[in-house]
């Protein structure tokens, strides 16, 4: 049985989420729940847990996060160099959202803060023919639920892009076949992409009619998400398959 280790970076910033929710770890869980060969192991690396050895578990999940990786926190040099190791290694890293954000830092990338703005709700990512095969989909768009400010907008040399759309360019990476990212929340349900959405209004609404069309997404678009779970299960047993 797989073995992987959740790497909390950050919890739900909205109470409302997490109460209904619980934390990425739980979100994570759900999301693979009907597969119940994976077991996990979780480190709240944002609340003081120390960084693993990352050839101590079969696979990681980096999970999203409040915080920016260009600020300046104690734990981030670490995650940065686990992420350098874990790909050495050939040992399974999925990144979501900070954490496909975090893996591109640490690999020689650039992130900053989009000059977009903030991109909320569904979202459709076109898929290169790279895309299409790692995550074995014969469809040339998927629509997933994004909830960021911060976007990557130098891919690493190491890095091919999976999927982009107009407002993210590089919304999906692979690292050869360990190491994978989404800056999308494959995660997350409808359900919660709503709430969060509403909990970043309430913060900071700047735009009424930015939530309004976020919002309106989830009546509007389905969401893709259940269709990688065949292909992001496979990605996180390889290493524990080949041992």
């Amino acid at each position: 049985m797989p073995h992987i280790g959740i790497l909390e970076m950050g919890c739900p910033s909205y109470i409302v989420t997490r109460q209904k929710y619980g934390n990425y770890t739980d979100m994570f869980r759900a999301y693979f729940a009907e597969h119940t060969e994976i077991t996990f192991s979780v480190f709240s690396i944002y609340d003081g847990d120390a960084v693993p050895n990352p050839q101590s578990l079969d696979g990681w999940i980096i999970s999203g996060s409040p915080s920016a990786v260009y600020e300046d926190h104690a734990w981030l040099p670490a995650m940065r160099d686990f992420v350098r190791a874990a790909l050495a290694a050939s040992i399974p890293t999925l990144g979501i959202c900070f954490g496909h954000q975090l893996m591109a830092q640490a690999m020689g990338g650039v992130v900053e803060k989009s000059d977009k703005g903030r991109c909320i709700g569904i979202h459709s990512y076109g898929l290169s023919e790279a895309g299409k095969k790692c995550l074995g989909l014969e469809q040339s768009f998927i629509n997933l639920a994004a909830m960021h400010q911060d976007q990557v907008v130098v891919v690493p040399d190491s890095a091919i892009i999976l999927a982009s759309s107009s407002f993210c360019p590089n919304g999906a990476l692979a690292y050869g076949r360990f190491g994978l990212s989404f800056q999308a929340h494959p995660e997350y349900t409808a359900d919660i992409g709503r709430d969060t959405t509403r909990g970043w209004q309430k913060k900071a609404a700047v735009d009424v009619t930015l939530y309004e069309k976020a919002l309106a997404s989830y009546d509007c678009e389905p969401l893709d998400s259940p269709k990688l779970v065949p292909a992001l299960s496979e990605f996180l047993n390889r290493r524990h398959a080949h041992v």
